[in-house]
Formats: C-alpha cells, structure tokens, sequence
C-alpha cells in the first residue's frame, strides 16, 4: 500500500504532524516492502535536501538495499562515500547488504576492497558477511581462498549456518565433484546447529538425478519429506521417480 503511505507522508504536515526523520525511513521502508526500490532511492536523493531532514543510519542502509536491488552498485557506493562526508558511520548491516550484492554480481575485486574499508572503520564482519565472501569465492573458483575463509570460523568464533554449507555445496556441484557434495552434506547432518534447507534440496537432487547416483537422490528426497520441505511443484520429486524406475528400481520408486 504504498501509495497510502505516500499520501500520508504527504498529509502529515495538515494533520500537525512534523515529517521526521523517523518518518522519512518509515516512508523507504514501505517502498522495500512493496518492491518499488527504483521508488526508494528517488525519494531518497529528493527529499532529505527538499524538507530539510537529514539521514541516519537506517536511511542510509535502508536506501543502499534498494539501490543494490535495482543494480546500481555504483550508486550505492556514492550513498556509502556520503554517509562518511556527513559523519554517519556504517554498520555490519549496510556492509552486509553491500558485500552480498557486490559478490552476487560478480563484482570480486570491489567487494574485496569493502572489507578494507570495515577494517578501517572498526567494523566487526559477522557471519553474513564472511557467507557472502564463501560465496564470491566460490563463483569465481576460488575454492582454496574459501576453504581458508571457512576453517577461520571456529577462530573468529562464529559457527557455519545452511547457507555457508548451501554456498560451499554449490561450488562443488558446479564442479561435478559427487564425492565433496556427499562429504559437506554430511556436514550439515552432524552440525548440530542448522538443518538442510529447500535450496539444500532443490541444488542436490538435481545434482545427484543427473550424475546417476539414484540412491543418494532418494535418501536426499526421502531426508526432504522427513524435514516437511515443502516444493513448489511436483518436478523434482518426479525426476527421483523417473530416474529410479529408468534404474529398474520400481519397487523403490512406489509412492503410497
């Protein structure tokens, strides 16, 4: 409802209202939540100068999420040299978003930079952000640099989630390799502390239809149904039952 909120916005000096800084994020924040991000970042540039707010850190970091979801990165880099112009400091958050978008769009050598600037700016990475750097890594075929990334959890005391074993298995499936997937597959089942997720599933069972390891497809599917995954459609879960009953294996392949 955004167009509501752009009308109230509007409204709010009628209404006695002083249009703060507090609603000026609310406002961006409501673009984010309908997806207008193009809407975010022109109400972002406009309006600050036009009603004398000044941005903080939410309107900042609220504003470069909507740049890198349209693809501006090089706008969201101004907003970010801005922000050290008027003395508003980054957080984890906005280098969070940064560095996800920069690595996701193939962005290396900039994203790497990014992480010079945390340091300079004494901010501590968490987790989000070293699973971002496994996962520019690993699109870029860096498997040695991530594998140095991820045994450098435990030192930094941070413990690895689905997602930095989903960004590691992704790499080794693009690879081909059987052997790896299984191994960080297992991985996930003895963590203790996180648990295979749809992209877990939706990337391996594929992987393992289509290289003829038709037993692991149907442990994965059958793991898949024990963990209530609910997939969008049928398809995967035919694929299992094609590729079993192709094996001969009909008997496996029955669905009560």
């Amino acid at each position: 409802m955004l167009d509501h909120a752009l009308q109230l916005f509007d409204e709010m000096p009628q209404l006695n209202c002083p249009r703060t800084v507090l609603s000026f994020n609310a406002l961006l924040s409501a673009c984010l939540t309908s997806a207008s991000f193009d809407k975010a970042v022109e109400l972002f540039q406009e309006l600050p100068a036009k009603l004398s707010i000044k941005p903080n850190l939410i309107s900042y970091t609220t504003a470069i999420t909507a740049s890198c979801k349209t693809g501006s990165l090089d706008t969201s880099i101004s907003m970010l040299k801005e922000m050290d112009k008027n003395n508003v400091e980054p957080n984890t958050v906005t280098f969070n978003i940064l560095l996800n978008a920069f690595y996701r769009s193939g962005r290396f050598s900039e994203a790497e930079n990014l992480w010079n600037l945390m340091e300079e700016k004494k901010v501590i990475p968490d987790l989000g952000c070293y699973n971002s750097r496994l996962l520019g890594m690993v699109n870029e075929n860096r498997f040695s640099e991530a594998m140095v990334v991820f045994e450098g959890f435990e030192k930094k005391g941070l413990k690895p989630n689905i997602y930095t074993y989903n960004y590691l298995m992704k790499g080794f499936v693009d690879k081909g390799d059987m052997e790896e997937v299984k191994k960080w597959y297992g991985k996930i089942l003895e963590s203790g502390n996180c648990r295979p997720d749809f992209i877990t599933f939706r990337t391996l069972i594929p992987f393992a239809c289509d290289n003829g390891d038709i037993d692991f497809a149907r442990e994965l599917y059958e793991k898949s149904v024990g963990l209530k995954i609910n997939f969008p459609s049928c398809k995967i879960m035919q694929e299992v039952i094609d590729k079993v009953v192709g094996q001969f294996k009909v008997g496996d392949a029955r669905v009560d």
